[in-house]
């Protein structure tokens, strides 16, 4: 079953231009239900994308390819639209504007197209926001279940690392493998495991004041806008969990802390940008984490047709897992 919060009315309506938010009102549910992101862009029309395609808005809440007629953004809008959402971020707007995106309360990322300031010819901030990119987080319950037998083995939980391109399910499928593994699984003979959720970003859990609004099962702990690397140090000293789970890990230091929670016997749960998990390999910040086999499961998703596919399951030496198959997301989802 596929569980939403509705952001876009409890959250999102009331902030959003007039015009956008009468034509999203008009919108049917089941297609209002199907929408990820909200795309604002100056002087442009407003588009909508959504799990099968989307398209650009029309005043009675259609979607349409022709850009006559459609719901439009000014300058105004966009820049009233970010001040709105820069209010109530959970983080810094300066690391925000440095970073690209704003985080909101619920795990509502919004990312920003504008002119960028440099400073020592790296990116220090950006400026002159011009474009809004809205996206909506969901959990589907079930999403995770096709990888427990690779992940639990009758005895442990191996270390997994979810590998995909953008907007192709992977905090998705790691919240709900959260939300099984906390709460165990008594068909697949899962018990329950404490887990540690190091929520950088706000986008796994989603808390707003410390209280997950996701559903993270009964033994997690939340550690919400905390860095990667102090979070994960901080969990396994005081928390004692049995599994830590991350988003989007990348850096050195953030590797760096991964190690120390394996050599504490933790097992992980992470995510990575990445298209392949032998090209993944041949990133230099990787390189070391895979030639170390510290994950015994790499999963690699794919997204076509609007459908995330678990293209397949990888040991720790890279191998795929036999039978792996593939399994879309959200068919798994609606069982």
């Amino acid at each position: 079953m596929e569980v939403i919060i509705p952001l876009l009315e409890e959250r999102l309506l009331d902030h959003l231009p007039e015009a956008v938010a009468r034509s999203l009102r008009r919108m049917a549910p089941k297609a209002l239900e199907a929408v990820e992101e909200i795309r604002l862009r100056a002087g442009r029309p407003v588009e909508i994308v959504t799990r099968t395609g989307g398209g650009l808005l029309t005043p009675d809440g259609r979607l349409q390819e022709n850009p006559a007629g459609a719901v439009s953004a000014s300058i105004e809008d966009v820049r009233r639209t970010f001040a709105v959402f820069a209010r109530h971020s959970v983080y810094a707007l300066e690391e925000e504007l440095r970073r690209g995106y704003v985080t909101l309360s619920g795990g509502v990322r919004v990312g920003l197209a504008g002119e960028a300031v440099l400073d020592g010819g790296r990116v220090s901030h950006l400026k002159a926001i011009s474009g809004l990119n809205i996206r909506l987080p969901r959990a589907v319950h079930g999403a995770a279940e096709p990888l427990l037998p690779y992940v639990w083995d009758g005895q442990r939980v191996h270390s997994t690392l979810v590998i995909a391109p953008p907007r192709a399910g992977k905090t998705t499928l790691l919240r709900d493998l959260v939300r099984l593994l906390s709460d165990g699984v008594p068909r697949f003979r899962v018990p329950g495991h404490r887990v540690a959720v190091i929520d950088e970003r706000s986008e796994i859990a989603a808390a707003e004041g410390g209280v997950p609004t996701f559903d993270v099962g009964a033994r997690t702990d939340v550690l919400d806008g905390c860095p990667k690397e102090e979070g994960i140090v901080i969990a396994v000293r005081a928390l004692g969990p049995q599994i830590v789970a991350v988003d989007e890990i990348g850096g050195e230091e953030e590797i760096r802390a991964l190690r120390l929670a394996l050599t504490a016997g933790v097992a992980l749960l992470a995510t990575a940008h990445g298209d392949d998990v032998r090209a993944l390999a041949e990133r230099p910040s990787f390189r070391p984490l895979i030639e170390a086999r510290l994950f015994a499961r790499h999963v690699v998703l794919t997204r076509a047709g609007g459908s995330v596919t678990i293209e397949g399951v990888y040991d720790a030496s890279l191998r795929r897992l036999a039978g792996t198959g593939r399994a879309t997301l959200d068919e798994v989802g609606r069982r």
